[in-house]
């Protein structure tokens, strides 16, 4: 078994954070730093004013005098901005807030408290976004890879791409789709703690999905990933992060394939739903007849049941007698094992096995006949999930 694939204990250790993380408590890394102050090194022999960059810390992170970077710039900034330009005057400086991320944000400034400084800081503000920008679509390597997984991406540039980001191009990865079915902000945090590698990639969806994309080394087994799913689980559950699943997707043997894998967990995720138990780890090659079913036409869907339910009705069963097939079924068609596991007498089994009979002209006595009834309540689920378009 491969030693090094669950190591949550290990990995809670690591904080050193890739280039583009997607952690809620992402700290400024240092090469959005340098592109700042490359920007603002530019325009200091033009502006003769003190202009800079501070982070969301109210530390200077580029700055036309660089002496001052790495310090803090102590000055409460006011809530209410000044105009309609969104300017902040404070203690003789004109400063601008840019969200440019979730959680993430700058200030620019500009000595003076005059339209002059407005005006600069105003282009300073405009330059940065636009800068950080194309910074994290050409440089954010979680970027990147979110792009191959939704297939935003031409399959030729992943190649030259990967070897900038120095991206493994033929190592195999899965892709496991974590679901917190009430939305819950510590998941991505905790996920972004269990896999800190560089090789790892957490990447938030939406307010409830997060997509985790793992390299896998040595040829790990299916136990491997498996057990990796359900670590994610009680990782999740030990912080009360309830209601949680985890889609393992199949498993991708290039950095091509990382869109099949992610496509095929969300697959897994939706044949679950219609056929599912309530396991919190759904595995893609694990899906039996139900991903046979979900690949079917409901046309065909609709004239089988037509066929197997040609003399009765599906809906004419009512609670007690589905219950009592779905026992039936779990005791392999055992008169004796049924009738003792729902505590009744051999003969109200057999009385209720024919009542089914009549209702629906099907003797489920009957292996043959079982196996289309089986197939048919399966069948009539995924046609009432499309109906209702669950």
């Amino acid at each position: 078994m491969h030693s090094t694939l669950v190591r949550p204990s290990s990995v809670l250790e690591q904080s050193e954070r890739r280039i583009g993380s997607v952690n809620d408590n992402f700290a400024i890394n240092t090469n959005s730093s340098k592109i700042f102050q490359s920007l603002v090194s530019g325009i200091s022999g033009v502006v003769p004013r003190r202009m800079g960059v501070i982070d969301k810390n109210k530390t200077i992170i580029a700055c036309t005098e660089p002496q001052f970077i790495g310090t803090k710039h102590e000055v409460e900034l006011p809530s209410s901005a000044n105009s309609s330009q969104g300017l902040i005057l404070s203690e003789g400086f004109t400063y601008k807030q840019i969200n440019i991320k979730e959680l993430q944000y700058y200030t620019t400034f500009c000595q003076g408290n005059d339209e002059t400084a407005a005006g600069y800081v105003t282009l300073l503000s405009s330059a940065v976004s636009n800068l950080q920008t194309v910074y994290d679509e050409k440089y954010d390597t979680s970027m990147f890879v979110k792009n191959i997984v939704m297939d935003n991406i031409l399959q030729s540039d992943i190649h030259f791409k990967a070897k900038e980001f120095n991206l493994r191009m033929d190592v195999a990865r899965v892709v496991f789709l974590v679901r917190t079915h009430h939305s819950d902000y510590r998941a991505l945090n905790i996920l972004g703690q269990m896999f800190a590698r560089e090789e790892d990639f957490v990447i938030s969806f939406s307010e409830n999905d997060v997509v985790i994309v793992k390299e896998l080394e040595n040829k790990a087994s299916f136990s491997d990933i498996k057990n990796l799913a359900e670590v994610i689980v009680d990782e999740l559950d030990k912080h009360s992060v309830v209601d949680v699943t985890v889609v393992v997707g199949s498993v991708a043997n290039s950095l091509y394939e990382v869109t099949v894998s992610y496509r095929d967990a969300v697959v897994a995720r939706e044949i679950n739903k219609i056929f599912g138990t309530d396991g919190k780890v759904v595995c893609y090659n694990k899906l039996g007849i139900g991903r046979l079913i979900y690949q079917m036409p409901t046309r065909l869907c609709s004239l089988f049941l037509k066929e197997v339910f040609n003399d009765g009705n599906l809906e004419s069963l009512d609670s007690e007698m589905l219950a009592t097939i779905e026992k039936f079924f779990e005791c392999n068609l055992s008169i004796s094992e049924t009738a003792r596991q729902l505590f009744i007498h051999r003969n109200t089994l057999m009385y209720r096995l024919e009542k089914v009979q009549r209702l629906t002209g099907i003797d489920i006595r009957r292996f043959d006949r079982a196996i289309e009834f089986k197939m048919a309540t399966l069948i009539k689920r995924y046609l009432n999930y499309n109906s209702v378009g669950i």
